[in-house]
C-alpha cells in the first residue's frame, strides 16, 4: 500500500534539484531545551508501579535520565518505570536532558500507604469449592509472607442449608434484593447480607453454571422471572448493584459467570451468554464504587464460547489442574481490589502481578488467544498510559488535515470481504516449529535475516490469493519472539519469498535501525497494535492500537523509526503520531464490543503506522467479531481525537555509533559429519543478533551442526545501523573404514 511513496520521496528531490529558491540572512536563534514529563502527578500506594514519559523539545537529542530526588522515595528505571517505596509521602521524579544536563522535568508522586489486613470471605456452591481447593488459602499465606500483610480468607457453602433454586443462576437476587422472596432472611443457611458486610471485608460471590444456557430476548423483561433470559439478567444485575452499594464500607468481587461444555449447550445460547457476560464487563460494571468482576468466565474458554476440554472436570465444572492454575488469579484480583488497584488491573487477575501471564503461555494456532500476556515491556510505548499526557500544540491541525470530519473504521471484523478475512491474521506457534529461508524479494537491505519458523500454512492477510499488502504475523511463543513479513508468499518447499521481514524481541524494547521499514511503513511491529477478540471478550485492550491515514509527512516519531511520504506539510502527520480519544467523550452507550475499543483509546491511544485511508483501526478477524457492533465506531469523528504532545520530530535518521564485531569465532573450527560447534561473538553499539544460515535471531552465542563445511555471517544491529562477520566451520571428511586383522 504504502512502498510507491519511497520511490517518489527519491525522485522529487531530484525533479526540484535545478531549481532556484533559497532563504535570505542567517539561521534563527535555536529554541531551548525544554522537558515535559507525563504525568504531571500520580497518586500511588507503596509498591505500586507507573510509567513515566518525557518528551525534549529544542534539542536533536531525545533521551533522558530518570532519577528520585528524595532519598528513600523509591527507584526508577532508564525505561521510566517508578516503583513507590514502601513508606508514604510525596516525592519527584525528574527526567533530565541527555542533550543539556542543566535541563530537566518533574513529576510529583504521592505514595499512600496500603491496608495490610483484610477479612474475606468467599461464597459458593460449587465451583467456587473447586477454585478454593486449588490452592487459595496456600496463596494467601504465602503472600502474606511476602509482603507482610495479615489478608484472612475463609469460604462459606451458601446458601447451606436447601434452597428452592427456582431462579438460578441468579440466586443472589432472590436471596438480598427480591423482596417477596427471602430477601435478608434470618433463616438457617441463609445468612443476612447486612450481617454478612459487617463481619467481612471483601466478599466474593458466584452463581452457578447454568448462566451458560441463556434464552432468546422477548422484549418483555421481567426481573422476577425463572426462565434464563439477558433482558431478565440484566435487571437483576442493576437490582443487585443498588442492594450492594447500600454497604460502602464492604468490597463485593462478582465472579463472571461460568461457561459450559460444548456438548452441554447450544452455540446460540453460548454466544448469548457470552455477549451477556460482555455487557456486565463493559457496561454494568462501574469504576468508582465498592463492586468489581473477576472475570472467571475468561479464564475458563480462554477467549471462545465453551469451557474448553482441557480445563474441564469432564463435564461443566473446572478440573482440578484449571484451579490450580487459576486461583493464584483470583487471589491476585482480590489484593488488587483491596490495595485500590481493582479499577487499573486485568479483571481475570492475570496483570503481570502474580508470575504469569507468559510469553509462553499464548494458546497455539492461528488468532489463538494469548492467555493475557501483553507483548513488551510494560514501559513499552505500545503499553503506556497516555490518558494525562500533554496535548500537541499542532493537535487541531494534523487532526484537519487527517480528516476532522470522518469517522473511525475498524478494519477487522468478521466474515469475508473481498474474498478474504476482515483484518491481519496472526498464528503462535511454540519452539518445535521449523524454522525456514525467508528470500526478500524487494527490501532486502532493511529486513532481518532468517530463518523463521513461519508454518507453510500460516494465514495471509486477504486470503491466498490476496494482491494485497500479504501480511503473514508468527508470534513464538517459546522464545517469545515476533516475525511480521510483508508481501509474503509461500513456496513449495516450505520457504517463503517476502517484499521485507522485521523480527521483534518481546521481551525487549530496543529499536531497529533508524531509517528502516519493517512488515509496516513506520518501521513498527504491527501485531502488538491490533485489536484482538481475546482482549476483548476479556474487557480490555490494555496497549495501543495502530491506525492510517491518507496522507502523512516525510518525518518519523518515536517508536516509529522510518518515513514513507515526500511531504514536509507542517500539518501533515509524522510516522509515529499518537492520537487519543477525548476524554470527554461519553462511550456508554455503545454496545459492549465498542467500548472496549474506545477506553482503549482513551487510555493508550492509536498509533499511525502506515499510509492508507483516514482513521482505520487495525485489528485480528475472528468469527466472534460482532460487525453491527464494531460499526457504530464510525460515529467518533476526527474531531473527537486530539494528538498527543509528538516529541522530538525526526526529519533526518538520529546519528550515533554504528555497531562494532570485535570478534566472531567458531568453536572448533573443524568438525566430525554431524558435530557441533559453537559460534561465539563480541559486538560493541548492538542490541540485536543474527546468525545465517541454520540459526536466525541468536541473543547470545549459538550451536551448529552443519551437514557440509559451512560459513556463517552474523549480523548486529543497533539503532545506528548494522554490521557483519563471518566464520567458517569445515566439517572433515569421515576417516575410511579401518578393516579389523583376522
Amino acid at each position: 500500500m504504502r512502498r510507491s511513496f519511497l520511490i517518489l520521496t527519491f525522485l522529487l528531490p531530484l525533479l526540484f534539484s535545478c531549481g532556484g529558491g533559497g532563504g535570505g540572512g542567517g539561521n534563527p536563534p535555536s529554541p531551548p531545551v525544554s522537558v515535559t514529563v507525563s504525568p504531571a502527578s500520580v497518586s500511588l500506594r507503596t509498591g505500586e508501579t507507573q510509567t513515566f514519559t518525557a518528551a525534549v523539545s529544542g534539542s536533536p537529542n531525545p533521551g533522558v535520565a530518570w532519577s528520585v530526588i528524595e532519598p528513600g522515595g523509591g527507584t526508577i528505571t532508564a525505561g521510566g518505570t517508578y516503583h513507590a517505596p514502601a513508606q508514604a509521602g510525596s516525592f519527584h521524579v525528574r527526567a533530565t536532558a541527555a542533550g543539556d544536563p542543566s535541563r530537566w522535568g518533574e513529576a510529583v508522586v504521592t505514595v499512600t500507604a496500603v491496608p495490610t489486613a483484610a477479612r474475606i470471605l468467599l461464597l459458593h456452591h460449587s465451583t467456587g469449592g473447586v477454585i478454593w481447593n486449588g490452592g487459595l488459602p496456600a496463596w494467601f499465606a504465602a503472600h502474606n509472607a511476602a509482603h507482610g500483610t495479615a489478608y484472612q480468607v475463609s469460604e462459606r457453602s451458601y446458601p447451606d442449608a436447601p434452597y428452592p433454586w427456582q431462579n438460578d443462576p441468579y440466586d443472589y437476587w432472590n436471596l438480598w434484593v427480591n423482596p417477596s422472596g427471602p430477601a435478608d432472611p434470618a433463616r438457617p443457611g441463609v445468612h443476612p447480607l447486612g450481617t454478612l458486610a459487617a463481619a467481612y471485608d471483601v466478599i466474593v460471590f458466584k452463581h452457578c453454571f447454568p448462566v451458560s444456557d441463556v434464552e432468546a430476548d422477548t422484549g418483555s423483561p421481567d426481573a422476577a422471572s425463572s426462565v434464563r433470559r439477558a433482558e431478565n439478567y440484566k435487571l437483576q444485575y442493576a437490582a443487585l448493584k443498588a442492594r450492594l452499594r447500600q454497604f460502602p464500607a464492604t468490597r463485593f468481587v462478582l465472579w463472571t459467570g461460568a461457561a459450559r461444555i460444548q456438548s452441554e449447550t447450544t452455540a446460540a445460547r453460548a454466544q448469548r451468554a457470552a455477549d451477556f457476560f460482555a455487557w456486565v464487563k463493559t457496561q454494568w460494571d462501574e469504576p468508582g464504587d465498592n463492586i468489581w468482576l473477576w472475570d472467571f468466565r475468561e479464564l475458563e474458554t480462554e477467549g471462545g464460547l465453551y469451557l474448553k476440554g482441557a480445563n474441564s472436570a469432564g463435564d461443566s465444572h473446572p478440573g482440578a489442574a484449571f484451579a490450580q492454575r487459576v486461583a493464584p488469579y483470583l487471589g491476585q484480583r482480590l489484593v488488587n481490589v483491596i490495595e485500590g488497584r481493582g479499577d487499573t488491573t486485568r479483571l481475570d487477575g492475570n496483570d503481570g502481578a502474580v508470575t504469569t501471564p507468559a510469553c509462553n503461555g499464548a494458546s497455539l494456532g492461528p488468532g489463538a488467544s494469548l492467555q493475557g500476556y501483553r507483548p513488551f515491556p510494560p514501559d513499552s510505548p505500545w503499553n503506556l498510559d497516555i490518558s494525562a499526557a500533554p496535548v500537541d500544540p499542532d493537535s487541531a491541525a494534523i487532526i484537519a488535515f487527517i480528516g476532522a470530519s470522518r469517522g473511525l473504521h475498524p478494519d477487522f471484523g468478521a466474515g469475508l470481504w473481498d474474498g478474504g478475512p476482515i483484518g491481519i491474521p496472526y498464528q503462535v506457534v511454540d519452539g518445535t516449529q521449523a524454522k525456514v529461508r525467508v528470500r526478500f524479494t524487494a527490501y532486502g537491505d532493511e529486513s532481518d535475516p532468517g530463518p523463521m519458523p513461519v508454518p507453510p500454512g500460516a494465514p495471509v492477510e486477504g486470503g491466498p490469493g490476496s494482491p494485497g499488502d500479504r501480511h503473514v504475523l508468527v508470534l513464538d511463543r517459546s522464545a517469545c519472539m515476533l516475525y511480521e513479513l510483508y508481501r509474503a508468499f509461500p513456496q513449495a518447499d516450505g520457504s517463503w519469498n517476502a517484499d521485507s521481514a522485521a523480527v521483534w524481541d518481546l521481551k525487549s524494547n530496543a529499536l531497529r535501525p533508524f531509517g528502516w521499514t519493517s512488515a509496516d511503513a513506520a518501521g513498527l511491529p504491527i501485531f502488538p497494535g491490533l485489536a484482538r477478540y481475546d482482549e476483548v471478550a476479556a474487557g480490555e485492550i490494555p496497549h495501543a492500537l495502530r491506525f492510517t491515514a491518507p496522507t502523512t509527512r516525510r518525518a518519523y516519531v518515536l517508536p516509529a523509526t522510518h518515513w514513507a511520504s515526500s511531504t514536509t506539510n507542517p500539518g501533515a502527520p509524522p510516522m509515529g503520531t499518537r492520537v487519543r480519544l477525548k476524554a470527554s467523550v461519553d462511550v456508554s452507550g455503545f454496545p459492549a464490543q465498542a467500548q472496549v475499543v474506545l477506553r482503549a483509546l482513551k487510555k493508550h491511544g492509536m498509533i499511525l503506522a502506515d499510509n492508507g485511508s483516514a482513521w482505520y483501526i487495525g485489528g485480528a478477524p475472528d468469527e466472534r467479531w460482532n460487525n453491527d457492533a464494531l460499526a457504530t465506531l464510525s460515529s467518533i469523528k476526527g474531531s473527537d481525537l486530539e494528538v498527543v504532545q509528538l516529541g522530538t520530530v525526526h526529519t533526518a535518521n538520529p546519528a550515533g555509533d554504528p555497531p562494532a564485531i570485535a570478534s566472531f569465532t567458531a568453536s572448533p573450527a573443524t568438525v566430525a559429519p554431524g558435530g557441533a560447534s559453537t559460534l561465539s561473538w563480541s559486538a560493541a553499539h548492538a542490541t540485536r543478533f543474527f546468525v545465517t544460515p541454520e540459526v536466525g535471531w541468536a541473543p547470545g552465542s549459538a550451536t551448529v551442526r552443519p551437514t557440509a563445511s559451512t560459513t556463517y555471517t552474523l549480523t548486529a544491529q543497533g539503532p545506528f545501523g548494522s554490521a557483519t562477520r563471518s566464520v567458517t566451520v569445515t566439517v572433515a571428511p569421515a576417516a575410511p573404514a579401518v578393516e579389523p586383522r583376522r
